[in-house]
């Protein structure tokens, strides 16, 4: 049984008005389908854009941290998240811990696939 191309894109939908902040932490062991929230948040902001490709069945969530946020630490976790503080976690992913200077300016792209 399969989700069929039309219900793939109302799913998209529905997260497309859910998903409004990002978050970002430092505990690189934290990705799991029953996580409700990052090991160890240090940051959350409003996503910058989010866009449903209809020729991919995907959508595109942009995060951007300017040189001043989120200084002095060595992200390795992102959430998406439908609220300011608490609230649902729909996507958790783990990278390479990486620091946050003032010098850097972020641009995280996250693409969400219904497969």
């Amino acid at each position: 049984m399969g989700v069929t191309k039309k219900g793939k894109k109302q799913i998209l939908e529905l997260l497309q008005n859910q998903i409004s902040h990002f978050g970002l932490g430092v505990d690189p062991s934290s990705e799991s389908e029953f996580a409700e929230n990052l090991g160890d948040e240090k940051f959350r902001k409003v996503i910058t854009d989010n866009a449903i490709d209809e020729e991919t069945l995907s959508m595109d969530v942009e995060c951007f941290l300017g040189s001043g946020e989120a200084n002095g630490h060595d992200f390795s976790e992102i959430g998406l998240f439908d609220s300011a503080s608490g609230g649902n976690m729909f996507v958790i992913s783990n990278f390479p811990p990486e620091e946050k200077t003032p010098l850097l300016e972020w641009l995280i792209d996250v693409v969400i696939e219904i497969k």
